[in-house]
């Protein structure tokens, strides 16, 4: 029987910076910011850090291949980022550092809009994975 881990997703939604096309802002967010991330992430024992892009190309693909999404209402966001972790003492602790707030925190105001960003945080349920359905037993092992 698998064993029981508790784990946070934190997914912070972002909107980009205005002026920005959504080309620029992932190639931005891709290539400068998250390098700049990843070392800070690490050292505070962040289990994993995802960014999740969108493009115009993809939604349109999405609705060709499944139309009755256009009867939703597509979310304003461009992007998300995500983070899993065991305790969130760990992510206000690479906040508080000196890192973050000199370099981390600056780099984000060259590419996303701060203000307008969204967060939520919850824990995953996994019903299938890697095209197998996931045994009942272990749905819900990072249920709090």
């Amino acid at each position: 029987m698998a064993k029981k881990t508790q784990v946070f997703r934190v997914s912070i939604y972002l909107k980009r910076k205005e002026g920005l096309s959504v080309e620029e802002f992932n190639r931005y967010w891709s290539e400068i910011h998250g390098p700049l991330v990843r070392p800070l992430i690490q050292k505070y024992g962040i289990l994993k850090y995802t960014q999740y892009h969108t493009s115009d190309t993809l939604q349109q693909s999405a609705i060709d291949a499944y139309p009755d999404l256009k009867s939703l209402s597509l979310t304003p966001y461009d992007g998300v980022a995500e983070f899993i972790v065991k305790d969130m003492a760990d992510i206000r602790k690479s906040q508080e550092d000196p890192f973050y707030l000199n370099e981390v925190r600056n780099d984000e105001a060259n590419f996303f809009d701060v203000s307008g960003a969204h967060w939520t945080i919850g824990w995953e349920e996994v019903y299938v994975e890697d095209n197998k359905l996931v045994p009942e037993s272990q749905i819900r092992l990072n249920a709090p």
